[in-house]
């Protein structure tokens, strides 16, 4: 095994030749989204290279139309929940997936056993990845044969991935996210908020899958009549389908004195980012649509509390982050009862959200 260095200086690093590449991102819908700069470093290095990624199911929708891959393998993680039998069967299925594509070059932007037999097993001649934490005596450091150093604390998911690539000479000059947004969907959104126009419209996403995340429903729902009632800012309020997700958003427009376009879950991914690429900017916490919204290119509000901001932060031109300090990022690790409503992000102000709002309206 090789440990590749973070260094811009040094010259590439020879590779055999490339026909086939295998990009493995288990993750959830936004984590999936960052890695596309580096697909795009792939397909610019390699344009010849039939390049598959493998995902879990649901993000493969970040990955429609991406013009810089030729194949999605998903991976059914509801098959977590079968009987061994069925499981062990449907990996086995999967194992044999990826070693029929006899990939010459895997990156795992993972990190997890299952990532880590997928690459051993591919039999690829390079297999990238970042080095496991628990250091050498892991074996999932063994499957690969370069490994880097994990620079995930001090900068963003996007750059992390650049940086597993660029020892090897795979870079790019374009470091936007690639979102493509369905046609039928986009015509569904334009079609939905055209009687809201003139006006500028705002999508807001005020709820995340883990409720730790999110603004209190008084503050969101000042914000949502300020923008509507002052000014003159028409606003469109997402959720996703998940019951919790949808009593929280329909508690917070029991607040509103104003009557937002709302659609909480109602929309399928597509149709979201649509929204957002139909509107004129985005308010929203910490969570997949925030990052939607960067990817189409809109300028965002975004909201944090324990998650690491430089790390995740919007990956746009025109963004502000509001974040107070809390133990868990300043010390890098978790410091607070994350069973709770958080206090560094109950501490941001309504008139705090009013100043970022005003700079990209």
């Amino acid at each position: 095994m090789i440990h590749l260095k973070d260094s811009a200086t040094d010259p590439p690093l020879p590779l055999p030749r490339i026909e086939r590449i295998g990009v493995f991102k288990f993750r959830n819908i936004g984590d999936v989204l960052m890695i596309t700069p580096a697909l795009r470093a792939l397909r610019e290095t390699f344009p010849q290279a039939d390049i598959t990624v493998a995902v879990n199911s649901v993000t493969d929708a970040m990955l429609l139309g991406n013009p810089h891959l030729n194949r999605v393998l998903v991976y059914d993680r509801l098959m977590q929940k079968r009987g061994p039998v069925r499981r062990a069967a449907y990996e086995l299925k999967f194992f044999n997936e990826i070693r029929r594509s006899r990939f010459d070059l895997t990156v795992d932007f993972t990190s997890g056993d299952r990532p880590a037999r997928y690459s051993l097993f591919s039999g690829a001649r390079v297999r990238l990845a970042f080095r496991d934490w628990k250091g050498r005596g892991n074996w999932r450091n063994r499957a690969y044969t370069h490994t880097m150093a994990d620079a995930s604390m001090r900068i963003h998911e996007v750059e992390r991935h650049l940086l597993l690539l660029r020892p090897f000479g795979i870079t790019t000059s374009d470091r936007s996210l690639c979102l493509m947004v369905e046609p039928a969907a986009q015509t569904w959104a334009t079609d939905l908020l055209k009687p809201l126009r003139p006006s500028r419209i705002i999508h807001v996403h005020p709820v995340a899958r883990w409720l730790f995340k999110c603004w209190e429903d008084a503050r969101v729902a000042a914000i949502i009549d300020w923008l509507e009632l002052e000014k003159n800012v028409r606003t469109v309020i997402t959720s996703s389908a998940t019951e919790k997700e949808v009593t929280r958003t329909k508690n917070i427009l029991a607040l509103c004195r104003s009557q937002p376009l709302a659609l909480p879950g109602e929309t399928t991914l597509s149709q979201l980012a649509a929204i957002s690429a139909a509107s004129d900017g985005f308010f929203g916490v910490d969570t997949a649509p925030m990052h939607i919204a960067a990817a189409v290119g809109k300028p965002v509000v975004s909201l944090f509390g324990p998650t690491h901001r430089a790390r995740w932060h919007p990956w746009c031109d025109r963004q502000v982050t509001l974040a107070k300090s809390c133990r868990c990022t300043d010390l890098a690790r978790k410091e607070c009862d994350w069973s709770g409503v958080r206090a560094c992000l109950q501490s941001i102000s309504v008139d705090e959200a009013k100043a970022a709002m005003n700079e990209i309206l």
